[in-house]
């Protein structure tokens, strides 16, 4: 019973310092104006396949875990891959995905993450500021969709701030 109180008390504590490093902010009108439009140059780059345009959309390398290949991150774990590996692992299969039928069917979410003291290494700081991430959100799976209990999933595109730019940032998915 005790092992169990304190595994118990070490998750709620691990949780409590993860909620505290990352904020979830609101999104101003302009930059919810900026963001959708560089959202909707995006997502038009993808539906023509222009891959000129969407490096010139994207940081050079781009953080995803939707293509991880290791179920569980070894010590030398990178989650940061070139932009044109993304686009070739991306167009592989994406055209049949449930995450194309949403883009071209649902309306997205616009979000903003704040994450404190988080500097990766695809991003060149001029300052020690925080890492801000505007995500565009679809629901890929609804609840109850592929079984009975199931949570659904969501899919985001991430976009950061580069001066007055919007750059794609990479992926991410819940859960």
């Amino acid at each position: 019973m005790k092992k169990v109180f304190i595994f118990g008390f070490v998750i709620l504590m691990c949780q409590s310092t993860l909620a505290q490093q990352l904020i979830a902010s609101k999104l101003s009108y302009k930059d919810s104006l900026a963001v959708s439009k560089a959202w909707y140059s995006f997502k038009n780059a993808l539906s023509k396949k222009d891959i000129f345009l969407l490096r010139s959309f994207s940081l050079r390398t781009v953080q995803c875990d939707l293509f991880d290949q290791e179920p569980i991150p070894s010590s030398n774990y990178n989650p940061f891959i070139s932009i044109n590996t993304f686009l070739k692992q991306f167009y592989h299969g994406f055209p049949n995905t449930k995450l194309w039928m949403a883009i071209t069917t649902k309306n997205c979410h616009l979000s903003v993450e704040v994450i404190e003291n988080f500097h990766p290494k695809n991003i060149q700081f001029l300052n020690k500021r925080d890492l801000v991430i505007y995500e565009i959100w679809y629901v890929v799976w609804e609840p109850n969709e592929i079984a009975k209990g199931h949570e659904g999933a969501s899919d985001a595109f991430e976009f950061i701030k580069v001066g007055k730019r919007f750059k794609f940032y990479g992926m991410t998915s819940i859960p």
